[in-house]
C-alpha cells in the first residue's frame, strides 16, 4: 500500500504568507518626498564646489552639479526625458561656471 501524502492548503497559504518579507509602512507621497529632500541634499552639497580653481574649469564640478540638477528635476516629478534635463542642467552649470570665471578674473 502506498503512502499518501495529504497537504492541507489552507496551512500551506498561511506558511507562505508568513514567510514574505513584512511590506514597508513608507507610501509612495512620503518616498517621493525623501527623494526630493535626498536631491535637495546632494545638490546645496555640491553648490559649495568651486566651479573654477585658478582661473581654469572644474570640470568634474559642473558635471556633478549638473547632475545633481537633473537628479533635482527628476525628483521634483518632471515628465522630460533624462537627456533633455541633462542638457539643461548642463547649460546651467556652465553658464554659472563662466559667471563665476568672470567674476573672478574683474
Amino acid at each position: 500500500m502506498s503512502y499518501r501524502r495529504r497537504i492541507s492548503w489552507s496551512a500551506a497559504m498561511r506558511d507562505f504568507r508568513h514567510e514574505r518579507v513584512p511590506r514597508t509602512s513608507v507610501n509612495a507621497l512620503v518616498a517621493q518626498s525623501l527623494a526630493v529632500a535626498k536631491a535637495y541634499d546632494a545638490l546645496r552639497a555640491l553648490q559649495a564646489r568651486p566651479l573654477t580653481c585658478g582661473g581654469r574649469y572644474n570640470q568634474s564640478a559642473i558635471m556633478a552639479l549638473a547632475l545633481a540638477l537633473a537628479r533635482k528635476e527628476r525628483a521634483k516629478g518632471s515628465q522630460a526625458a533624462w537627456k533633455t534635463l541633462m542638457s539643461s542642467a548642463l547649460k546651467f552649470a556652465w553658464t554659472r561656471a563662466k559667471a563665476t570665471r568672470a567674476a573672478v578674473t574683474h
